[in-house]
């Protein structure tokens, strides 16, 4: 998984998850 540092955008792709 991604690092709080870009959760912003990877929040949405890891939303799809």
């Amino acid at each position: 998984m991604p690092h709080r540092g870009q959760s912003s955008a990877v929040a949405r792709s890891n939303g799809l998850k």
